[in-house]
């Protein structure tokens, strides 16, 4: 069950950085571009609003794994 767990943490934790980095590009690709439509005073939402960046991680499991080749699998 640890494995488990511990893997379950690893795959949370390349979720987030997948998020962090897919948010990342979007604001430095898509949102600069849709700055540009608020100046131009296009019809639509007059304000883009920032995307929100999950910047927690997992809590580490330290007491289930007793061995740490169990983590790798």
């Amino acid at each position: 069950m640890g494995g488990h767990v511990a893997r379950l943490g690893r795959n949370l934790e390349l979720a987030n950085g997948a998020y962090n980095s897919f948010v990342g590009s979007l604001e430095s690709q898509v949102m600069t571009q849709a700055k540009k439509f608020e100046a131009l005073e296009v019809s639509g939402p007059k304000e883009v609003e920032a995307l929100p960046v999950v910047e927690s991680s997992p809590r580490p499991l330290t007491k289930l794994v007793s061995d740490p080749s169990e983590e790798a699998a």
